[in-house]
């Protein structure tokens, strides 16, 4: 694996009965970029984020991260080798605060169980003290420092995708994995996310994203995969990818098409 490359997918492959849903996937992504995945409905990205974060194995095929092979691993195992994701559908804790979600994020690395519960009351409290801090730390580079005792159920939708992506990032992944982060959002909270996503990257840490909404992708993506019916179709810059034949007619359209 060239050391540039956080993750390297090689060969992958993915059945589902008949189906091919992935089909004998080869691309890199390369240490501190913001890497898209486009393509139409269908096309296997949730799928491929599926297999990269454990919610379902392979077929066939390695995910080379960091060097190992994590293909296979269940999601929790995935997280605790820094490799977070959100969810088309925000999946937040409701009815707690957006403090209280963002110390929750934070249990996602962490080894729980008979060995946490030798700890002392004292050093239990330390540790609880240094969630919260961190979690006020979260709270404000994701913008929601107004809203630390508010309940995630009564944030708007946008400030909710923010919380889902500030969870993700209290795991301190090295790679962010974004699935459709701006959908459903207003052109103002789409912007503030642009942003943040811009100031992951400046944190040293990776980003992927899965993204339908293609003046997001060309204004923030560092490099493009388009899909389609699991098949890579391109894997290039923005300006190379806009004007490839086979993405214009499957996905794009010529109003994608950059003028030379």
């Amino acid at each position: 694996m060239n050391k540039d490359q956080i993750l390297s997918v090689k060969n992958l492959s993915k059945n589902f009965g008949g189906l091919r849903a992935i089909d004998n996937l080869s691309f890199s992504v390369k240490k501190g970029e913001i890497f898209s995945i486009i393509g139409p409905n269908g096309a296997g990205k949730s799928t491929l984020f599926n297999l990269i974060t454990g919610f379902i194995a392979p077929t066939e095929g390695e995910i080379i991260f960091e060097g190992e092979d994590i293909a296979g691993l269940k999601p929790y195992q995935v997280a605790r080798k820094k490799v977070g994701r959100t969810f088309q559908l925000t999946t937040l804790f409701f009815q707690n605060t957006v403090l209280e979600n963002l110390i929750i994020g934070q249990q996602v690395t962490r080894e729980a169980g008979y060995l946490q519960s030798m700890f002392g009351w004292k050093k239990r409290k330390e540790h609880y003290q240094q969630a919260i801090k961190r979690a006020q730390e979260l709270a404000e580079f994701v913008g929601l420092s107004n809203y630390c005792n508010t309940a995630a159920a009564l944030l708007p939708h946008g400030a909710q995708k923010q919380l889902s992506i500030g969870m993700v990032l209290a795991g301190d992944p090295d790679l962010i994995l974004l699935d459709e982060p701006v959908g459903g959002m207003s052109m103002d909270e789409i912007d503030v996310v642009i942003n943040l996503i811009k100031n992951i990257r400046k944190t040293n840490i990776t980003v992927c994203l899965i993204e339908h909404k293609m003046s997001v992708v060309m204004n923030i993506s560092d490099r493009i995969l388009a899909l389609n019916y699991g098949v890579k179709m391109a894997e290039d810059i923005p300006e190379v990818v806009c004007r490839n034949e086979q993405v214009i007619k499957s996905y794009l359209g010529d109003k994608y098409v950059v003028a030379s």
